[in-house]
């Protein structure tokens, strides 16, 4: 009977335990989530202001736009940026690209070069094909008679009694000189508007050479030797090859 009366009792005395344990644990753990609410309150949250002012940016930028350009492009747009993409990108984000752009971009932009006072003007009816251009315009220039070097220069073909002579036409949009990827090697001459290439400055790319629009009979010449190429210079205003030619075959053909 004693034991059976007992029995209860320890089971109220451990029920009794049980909840204040439990109250206890509940209290730590409201304590611990009380105090970590209070350090989430002292950190700073992200507000939707910061994403506002990016996206104000570059809202006038079309969205095609901004996925083709490299990242660190569109912080800065002070790197090269491809064709196809300055097409599209509006006129003041243009303004700030200030370096380095590439060749198709510069020749798209309308900028009016000097002219030639002319350029030199071959009549195949009356040349002979004496050469003695080729042998003039080497000697002025290299010191040497070398047809390989000579910046006008003849084709005889025989078998078809015909001459073809290739001379520089010192083009409006000169090809050889956007092509060139060297500052100052391939430039305009102030006194002749002749392009003139700078053999001090020149790598012996031959870019200039491949892009002639007479190429592969381009009148822009590779020296071998010095590792540099050569073109028509206009023998400063007074073309030598002009002047010796014993049939007067050749002419400086003034520009209009």
């Amino acid at each position: 009977m004693s034991s059976v009366e007992n029995e209860p009792k320890e089971t109220q005395e451990d029920q009794k335990g049980t909840t204040r344990r439990e109250f206890l644990k509940g209290a730590a753990v409201g304590a611990a989530a009380a105090a970590t609410g209070a350090l989430a309150g002292c950190a700073p949250t992200p507000t939707p202001q910061v994403i506002t002012e990016v996206v104000e940016v570059v809202k006038e930028v079309p969205v095609e736009v901004i996925k083709e350009v490299p990242v660190e492009v569109t912080k800065i747009v002070e790197k090269e940026v491809p064709v196809e993409v300055i097409k599209e990108v509006p006129v003041e984000v243009t303004k700030i690209v200030e370096k380095e752009v590439p060749v198709e971009v510069v020749k798209e932009v309308s900028v009016e070069l000097q002219q030639a006072i002319g350029h030199i003007e071959r009549n195949v009816e009356a040349c002979s094909g004496c050469r003695t251009c080729e042998a003039v315009c080497t000697l002025s220039h290299d010191g040497v008679v070398s047809p390989a070097l000579a910046r006008t220069w003849i084709v005889y073909y025989i078998m078809e009694s015909r001459i073809e002579g290739y001379t520089c036409k010192q083009c409006e949009g000169p090809e050889c000189l956007y092509a060139c990827p060297v500052e100052g090697a391939l430039y305009i001459d102030e006194a002749t508007g002749a392009r003139v290439i700078d053999p001090e400055k020149c790598i012996g790319c031959e870019l200039c050479l491949e892009a002639c629009p007479q190429y592969p009979n381009s009148p822009i010449r590779y020296d071998a030797q010095r590792e540099i190429c050569v073109k028509c210079d206009l023998c400063d205003g007074d073309p030598l090859c002009v002047k010796f030619c014993p049939e007067s075959a050749l002419s400086l053909k003034k520009e209009v």
